[in-house]
């Protein structure tokens, strides 16, 4: 592996911010772009988000430490990348390590939006929790997610998958008539 002196690493820091690519960095040096980008982010230098650089849009320069503060404060990657008008991507790349890269999903918010666990919707639809699980498991009820291992069905999702599968197989839901004892 190659060895880099102080002022060779701060002569590709200070060409990678007057504009020059990782790539034509890596090609330069004889360096895989891994091991320049690894430098650059040991040096300091903030990598500029490939989207960005790639159609011409000016980048912009963040402020690391305030990001880095504002990720220990308990920000997701997403609501930092949003706020600072950059992708989550970038921020990973340049050392950002929340907790999370999205909010977790509150239990208040599952009973608010109406949701049940499969048990009780299985009970509810009147078949079987395996059947349903099956159901879940191939993605047939719309809106449904699991979290902690449990399959939460929102009500409406539970009304859509019940009329499909009533239109798929008509015969096993109508209303048979008991013989008549004569």
């Amino acid at each position: 592996m190659k060895e880099f002196s102080d002022t060779e690493l701060a002569s590709i820091a200070a060409r990678y911010r007057a504009g020059a690519s990782l790539r034509q960095l890596s090609k330069d040096t004889g360096v895989l772009v891994y091991r320049i980008r690894a430098l650059l982010v040991a040096q300091g230098v903030p990598i500029r988000d490939q989207k960005t650089a790639a159609y011409g849009r000016p980048v912009p320069m963040l402020d690391w430490a305030a990001i880095r503060r504002e990720s220990e404060e308990g920000a997701t990657l997403d609501e930092l990348a949003k706020k600072y008008q950059t992708s989550w991507r970038t921020l990973r790349k340049n050392g950002i390590r929340p907790a999370f890269r999205r909010a977790p999903i509150s239990v208040e918010k599952v009973l608010k939006q109406k949701y049940l666990p499969s048990k009780e919707a299985a009970t509810k639809l009147q078949v079987d929790s395996s059947t349903l699980q099956q159901a879940l498991r191939e993605g047939r009820v719309p809106g449904a997610f699991q979290w902690h291992g449990i399959w939460f069905v929102p009500k409406r999702g539970l009304k859509e998958y019940d009329e499909r599968r009533r239109q798929r197989a008509p015969w096993l839901f109508r209303d048979r008539e008991e013989p008549a004892d004569e």
